[in-house]
């Protein structure tokens, strides 16, 4: 009985072996079929972006370097031959990337797409990191792509500058409200009267925000579509009810016979106000 006890215990113990044999053996073989299929890859691909990179949409894996270049330089240099757009009301200004001047040496680029940079981030997805990750990295990006946006350089004070040149008409400027002298000449003396002026709201347009959506614009390659400018409301800074009290002063400054004008500077050191100059003048 304990023969038998032993001979099925062994039996036992080699068909798990075996089942152990087998599953080494399958691991090997699909590791080497990995492992080929990686180095497949990798020789493939060596000067190739990745299957499932995309530069804003467009599908570029498989492809090299160059031909994505060739292609991303043909795509925008055409849609920005024309300028992006900009409009307020009547008026319209179309920005291409050379701002021309009169002398031909001096014209000079406001904007720009970085073709290289871009190309240079696509190719290097799946080959920044450890090989692991890289692995990692090709996988998912196989599968549910990758989107590479496009690099751009932008002045955005020139820029700025330009748009308002260009639409300086529209702007008006806030005015506080301040004191006023009106002269009339009499027979032998002058009539002098204060008045405060009252304060007028202005209006501007926000370049800030428009050159923000300009390069929103870039960065999705969406330069087609016009941008609209928006106003803002400017506020005076000192309204007319602050200045109560001012006319007054004003007649009393004029009643006085000897006036004092003083220069002062701020001493950094002392911290104080230090009289530099002094005028003494009759009325």
């Amino acid at each position: 009985m304990n023969k038998i006890n032993m001979l099925q215990g062994e039996q036992g113990t080699k068909k798990v072996l075996k089942k152990l044999l087998i599953l080494v053996a399958v691991f090997f073989v699909l590791g080497g079929v990995i492992a080929s299929g990686l180095l497949y890859m990798d020789n493939k691909f060596e000067d190739r972006i990745y299957p499932g990179v995309k530069i804003n949409g467009i599908e570029v894996g498989g492809k090299t370097k160059d031909a994505v270049k060739r292609t991303l330089l043909e795509q925008t240099n055409k849609a920005v031959a024309e300028g992006i757009k900009f409009r307020y009301k009547e008026s319209e200004l179309s920005l291409t990337p050379t701002v021309s001047s009169l002398k031909p040496d001096l014209a000079h680029s406001v904007y720009s797409y970085d073709i290289d940079s871009t190309v240079d981030n696509a190719y290097n997805i799946g080959r920044n990191d450890n090989y692991g990750q890289n692995l990692i990295t090709r996988i998912n990006t196989y599968f549910y792509s990758q989107t590479v946006p496009l690099e751009y350089n932008i002045k955005e004070k020139e820029v700025k500058e330009i748009l308002k040149e260009q639409f300086a008409e529209f702007n008006t400027p806030a005015e506080n409200a301040s004191l006023e002298a009106e002269v009339t000449p009499k027979q032998g003396w002058e009539l002098v009267e204060f008045h405060i002026t009252e304060e007028r709201e202005g209006k501007v347009l926000n370049y800030k925000q428009a050159v923000q959506e300009m390069e929103k614009r870039l960065k999705n390659f969406d330069i087609k579509k016009e941008i609209v400018l928006k106003e803002n409301k400017e506020t005076p800074e000192i309204q007319k009810k602050e200045c109560e009290g001012m006319i007054e002063k004003a007649e009393e400054f004029m009643q006085n016979e000897h006036w004092k004008l003083l220069y002062t500077e701020n001493n950094i050191a002392t911290g104080t106000e230090e009289i530099k100059e002094e005028w003494n003048i009759d009325n």
